[in-house]
């Protein structure tokens, strides 16, 4: 049975010659078990750019006592000695692996990204945290190392059980295309395409997406449905012909409407002109339409306020798509506060939300 090792990087930025790796994350595994895990933080010896601190969380504080990078990609070659590699998007970790001196210049990894333009591509975006959201697969850390690799892990069983489900005539003629070559990709389609089809799950037509049941039903909507609201052709820039697609946007409601079906916390940093409010309303009108819920935003000014009431949440309710988003009225009452919140008054903000059994969102 064929070894897998889903791997994953983070750095300080994206020049493999000048920046360095602090954090490396992997899991060895076969189609059947997890075989192992490696999470290892790394000292760059240098300071990390603001920006990734912000990205992954990992702050000097974090990396305090942390080995240096040789002895650490070192390990890595270790578990990666006699298996396929995997990544996602993986070009530049495969650069810094390079110029460490433990991964072949010029030789391919199993890249799942590929895998997923091939096998889904209808899908609104294929990026990691955004398949993750569509497939169900679990990511509680997205931009940390072994969260991501272990994402990828799951998403390269996702697609090869899609592959398997292929019509019959679609597998042949795909066999026959990829038969000559020995890439990673060809490789992959090989196994996948003569695989057993899963007895349970999803089974893919040669002249369809993959079915919403594939997807997790707790989400409030689609995430597919909601990621395309605001792409690049969707009806948002289709009503609106001076709007401009933002991928941090798209990635902020992804994560927005994750975390409100998994429960917990998420905090996002995002620039002015990002549409923040935007990408965490959506995904809250859907979950408290859908589940007859309260939601309570809670912001740090009123003129952020008024900006909601006034500008965004009217604007939802008459450009949100009909028939496919959440019958039912929308009741906004406002709860204001003379002075911004103490901790102690934002303890019971959030005690309310939970008494009301709905999530709580502060800006």
């Amino acid at each position: 049975m064929p070894e897998y090792v889903a791997l994953d990087l983070e750095t300080t930025g994206l020049d493999p010659h000048h920046d360095r790796v602090i954090e490396v994350g992997a899991v060895a595994f076969t189609p059947d078990r997890v075989l192992g895990r490696l999470e290892r933080l790394v000292d760059p010896g240098r300071s990390v750019p603001e920006a990734v601190v912000r990205l992954t969380g990992i702050d000097p504080a974090t990396l305090r006592g942390a080995g240096g990078q040789g002895p650490v990609l070192a390990e890595l070659g270790e578990l990666l000695r006699g298996r396929e590699a995997i990544g996602h998007g993986a070009g530049l970790d495969l650069e810094f692996l390079a110029s460490a001196g433990i991964w072949p210049v010029g030789t391919e990894i199993l890249d799942t990204l590929l895998i997923a333009r091939i096998l889904l591509p209808g899908s609104p975006s294929h990026s990691l945290s955004a398949l993750a959201v569509e497939l169900g697969l679990e990511q509680p850390r997205p931009h940390r190392a072994l969260d991501d690799a272990d994402a990828t892990r799951q998403l390269f069983l996702r697609l090869r059980e899609l592959a398997a489900g292929l019509d019959e005539g679609l597998k042949e003629s795909m066999l026959a295309l990829v038969a000559p070559y020995g890439w990673p990709l060809a490789r992959f389609f090989a196994e996948a395409l003569t695989a057993a089809v899963p007895a349970a799950g999803p089974r893919l037509r040669s002249d369809r997406r993959p079915p919403a049941a594939a997807r997790r039903e707790a989400v409030a909507w689609d995430p597919e449905w909601l990621a395309g609201l605001l792409l690049p052709e969707g009806p948002l820039a289709a009503a609106f012909p001076e709007y401009e697609h933002r991928e941090s946007q798209l990635q902020m409601l992804l994560a927005v409407a994750q975390i409100l079906d998994r429960g917990g916390q998420l905090v996002v940093e995002a620039g002015t002109g990002t549409g923040k409010g935007i990408a965490y309303l959506i995904p809250a009108l859907g979950r408290a339409r859908a589940r007859g819920e309260k939601v309570i935003v809670s912001t740090a000014t009123h003129t952020l306020q008024e900006q909601l009431l006034s500008k965004d949440l009217p604007f939802l309710k008459e450009w949100l798509p009909r028939g496919r988003a959440p019958e039912g009225p929308l009741q906004l009452p406002v709860l204001e506060a003379l002075a911004p919140l103490p901790g102690r008054a934002l303890q019971r903000l959030r005690g309310a939300a939970l008494q009301a059994q709905g999530p709580a969102l502060a800006q």
